[in-house]
Formats: structure tokens, sequence, C-alpha cells
């Protein structure tokens, strides 16, 4: 999004008065719709889920004691945060009507809408399983390959979630005004 189309905040209009320009108000030629909340959290939440990606990397057997407690804290924290994130996200997305409107602009594509908001709860309950297994497993070391293995099949779901969610969203802007084939 550019600096123009998103949304100005007090430290941004005095940083713009002081460099000598017009206020943000005045600078608000782009229309913003109202898909460009839910997609700036889409990028929040990649970003999350790629420090996630990026701490599994880090993940070795064989780690010393202080480092292991150090990844795991990290992690378990990570995950925690983002489960929290993605189900105030989803709960978002479904009292905000998003999917109602898909369905409106998108009557071709209410089937895979429908699928993609049926992945809310399956995303979620697999992130609460896993966590779940990172209590009991806490004080032991090394971690089960295999639930390494499912928090990396999670994130790469959620990213593909969420790329399914913006490709309908950017559908449904096209739609709107008009240009979409």
């Amino acid at each position: 999004m550019s600096k123009i189309e998103r949304p100005h905040h007090a430290a941004d209009k005095r940083a713009e008065l002081t460099a000598g320009s017009r206020p943000a108000a005045l600078l608000t030629a782009a229309r913003r719709t109202p898909f460009d909340a839910t997609l700036e959290e889409h990028r929040g939440i990649r970003h999350d889920v790629q420090e996630l990606t990026d701490l599994l990397s880090r993940y070795r057997v064989g780690m010393e004691d202080k480092v292991w407690r150090e990844w795991m804290s990290g992690f378990s924290g990570k995950l925690e945060g983002l489960h929290a994130r993605l189900v105030e996200h989803f709960e978002e997305e479904e009292q905000s009507g998003l999917y109602e409107v898909l369905g409106e602009k998108l009557p071709n594509l209410v089937p895979r809408t429908r699928v993609v908001r049926e992945e809310h709860r399956t995303i979620a309950d697999e992130i609460a399983g896993i966590r779940a297994s990172l209590d009991v497993l806490q004080p032991t070391f090394p971690l089960e390959p295999q639930l390494l293995d499912r928090a990396r099949e999670v994130l790469y779901r959620i990213v593909c979630h969420e790329r399914k969610e913006s490709d309908l969203i950017a559908r449904a802007f096209l739609e709107d005004l008009g240009e979409r084939n």
C-alpha cells in the first residue's frame, strides 16, 4: 500500500508538517477500500508466520540447555501470540460481514469462499493442539519430529489460507471497479 493510501497517525502528521508538506488529511487522494484493514492484517500474520518459520529452522537436536530453553520460550510465546491474533482476526472477518460481501460480489465463487471460511476453525484448532503438546513436552528435549512437522504444516496452511482470502478480496475489489474479465 502506498503512503498516500495508508492511514495516517499523529506521528506521521507531525513528521509531514515538520518536513514542510501539507497535512495528511489533504493527501488522501486514493480511495481506501473496506478490505484494506483485512489485507494489512494478512501482511502482519504473514510476518508472524515467517518469524515462527525462522525459529523452526534454528531448532537443532543437541542444543545446549540454555539455548533450548530460550528457543522453546520464544517459539511457545510466538505461537501463542499468533494463535491469539488469528482467533481475533478470524472472529473479526466473521463478524464484519466480509464473507457475505464476497458472496455478493463474487457469486460464482461462493463455494470457494465457503471452503476458505471453514478453514478458520481447522487452523485455530491445529495451533491450539500444537500449543497443548508443547505445554506437555516443554520439559523434554528433543521435541518429537512429528510435532515440528505439524507446526511447519500449519504455518504453511496459514500462508495459503491468507493468500486465498487476499485473492478473493482483490477479485471483489476489481469487480467493484468493473475491471474483472
